[in-house]
């Protein structure tokens, strides 16, 4: 029987770390990518996109580290336990505080703390270019949350750039924040698709001069 190969070695302590994770995943590739995406979250980069934490770990690119987050077999159910494990081995019984930063999250409930919560208001989506910022915003209600309704505008404006090819890695890669739009895109459809009578099928991207459904295109238009 061939033995795999041992993955490749990062950061010490993170080779350490994931080395207890190391039975959830399928084959080398697919722990490799675990520990570069950890290696990417511990670094000092600004903005820790897969492209990006590609490039420091020495990838040609990211198409490795998406095809973990989307494709590999991964239990993610298994590796929370693991975790929750690890840390109570840890702390050994001993009393600790548990801070948890709901930042961002959306609120849900009736009760009086979930509305005082609510009634904060959301940092405004950061602006883009005056006609396309002007045309979404007439859009904005469908969108459950600013990152969301930023994605919208971001396509927008990669529709009507002179880029080559409209895809969404180039337009994430225009903004650098390729990922981000790409789940940016990916939570709104989500979201817009439980809403009573709203469906993102409905909403057309116009690029020069050529409508395109922006349901399942990985193009948007050339």
């Amino acid at each position: 029987m061939v033995q795999p190969r041992p993955a490749a070695p990062t950061v010490k302590f993170v080779d350490e770390y994931c080395q207890w994770y190391k039975n959830l995943f399928p084959d080398v590739r697919s722990f490799e990518a675990f520990k570069y995406l950890h290696v990417g979250c511990v670094s000092d980069l600004k903005r820790k996109t897969l492209p990006e934490i590609a490039k420091i770990v020495g990838l040609d690119n990211q198409q490795g580290l998406h095809h973990f987050l989307t494709k590999s077999p991964w239990d993610i159910e298994k590796l929370r336990t693991i975790r929750l494990e690890l840390i109570l081995q840890v702390i050994k019984g001993r009393p600790i505080i548990l801070i948890i930063d709901e930042t961002g999250d959306r609120k849900k409930g009736t009760n009086a703390r979930t509305k005082t919560q609510s009634m904060v208001q959301p940092r405004p989506a950061a602006p883009t270019v005056k006609f396309v910022d002007e045309y979404c915003q007439w859009y904005k209600n469908l969108f459950p949350d600013v990152r969301s309704f930023e994605a919208f505008k971001y396509l927008h404006v990669g529709c009507v750039s002179d880029l080559k090819r409209k895809t969404l890695p180039e337009i994430g890669n225009f903004y650098g924040l390729r990922t981000w739009v790409e789940y940016g895109l990916k939570q709104s459809k989500n979201e817009l698709g439980r809403g009573a009578g709203h469906t993102w099928a409905g909403i057309t991207l116009f690029c020069h001069s050529r409508q395109r459904k922006s349901r399942n295109q990985g193009e948007l238009g050339k």
